[in-house]
């Protein structure tokens, strides 16, 4: 519950960061983007019965700061999670080129489907290429600074566990 809690805290707290200094990031379309690399974070470290239902929550907190409809979010989300857990259940062990890879094609897909929605799929090339090859770069960055955040919320609360016992 607390991890949930720290995800879609991060994430909403990305999406306020991405929003606010959107226009000083961007190139063109093209954006610092942390929250599929959260997503794809956060599917490494957990099933699908324990994530499912915190990245849906996620993508309704995401549509609410969009003109997109709702559900697109919601779907965008779970399926970048699903696809995620997939290619991870095919792998012993993903090595970070390779989690730099499942961003990259991630960000593609979730970027194809957000433009095919907003009816302009002539964005996905190049600008919807370039910000995912961006999202894969910047990964290892995100994948440090979230399991920095996460050892400094968690490894406190279990370091007080123990020493109570």
């Amino acid at each position: 519950m607390r991890k949930a809690f720290f995800f879609l805290l991060t994430g909403y707290l990305l999406m306020v960061f991405e929003t606010a200094w959107g226009n000083e990031l961007q190139v063109g379309f093209i954006r610092l983007d942390g929250l599929l690399a959260l997503i794809v974070w956060y599917a490494l470290r957990h099933t699908v019965a324990e994530g499912f239902i915190p990245v849906c929550l996620l993508g309704l907190i995401a549509a609410s700061l969009s003109a997109l409809p709702p559900w697109i979010f919601v779907m965008d989300y779970a399926v970048v999670f699903l696809m995620v857990r997939y290619i991870q259940s095919h792998v012993l062990e993903l090595m970070m080129w390779q989690r730099m890879l499942v961003v990259m094609f991630t960000s593609l897909q979730a970027v194809t489907i957000l433009m095919i929605v907003a009816g302009d799929i002539g964005l996905v090339w190049p600008w919807g290429i370039g910000q995912s090859i961006l999202n894969g770069i910047t990964s290892p960055i995100w994948f440090f600074l979230f399991d920095r955040m996460d050892g400094f919320f968690f490894e406190s609360i279990h370091s007080d566990a123990g020493a109570k016992d």
